[in-house]
């Protein structure tokens, strides 16, 4: 037998707290290589009440970057139905909505309204940069923003 939660909007889903608290969801979790999860979540989360998370990552050295991909939580537990099918929201509560990208300070891309999984940004110039930040101000609903990927292309 398999148990699924009740659907959105009325659905829980099981709650327990762990003391001490598990540290599941680091930025580390991004350096794995896999965009879902297998013995551990391999996303990073925001903490779930921070108004502005952001997520910082650094290199030893410079490097040129003229493409970044990012994928973002939109709750593939969830499946949308089609269009015969009642949806109870028009986004999904847990994507990033709007989301800016800087490499050493500097804006290079600024996404609002969201509502894919994968993003590919596609610079006009190249960047050489030892540092990229990505700054979400919030997501579709009241969930912690949260990332599976973030690639970064020469």
């Amino acid at each position: 037998m398999f148990w699924t939660p009740e659907r959105r909007p009325d659905g829980r889903n099981l709650a327990l707290t762990i003391d001490p608290p598990l540290r599941a969801w680091p930025v580390e979790s991004l350096r794995t290589g896999h965009a879902r999860p297998t013995d551990r979540p391999n996303a990073w989360a925001a903490a779930p009440h921070d108004p502005r998370p952001a997520l910082h990552l650094r290199w030893p050295e410079p490097r040129r970057i003229s493409r970044v991909h990012l994928a973002f939580d939109t709750d593939h537990d969830h499946a949308m139905e089609s269009v015969l099918g009642d949806h109870t929201e028009r986004a999904v509560p847990f994507c990033v909505r709007d989301y800016t990208r800087r490499a050493s300070g500097h804006v290079i891309a600024e996404r609002r309204d969201n509502h894919q999984t994968r993003n590919v940004i596609v610079l006009d110039e190249p960047v050489t940069t030892d540092d990229l930040s990505l700054e979400i101000p919030a997501p579709h609903g009241d969930v912690p923003a949260s990332v599976f990927e973030v690639r970064c292309y020469g």
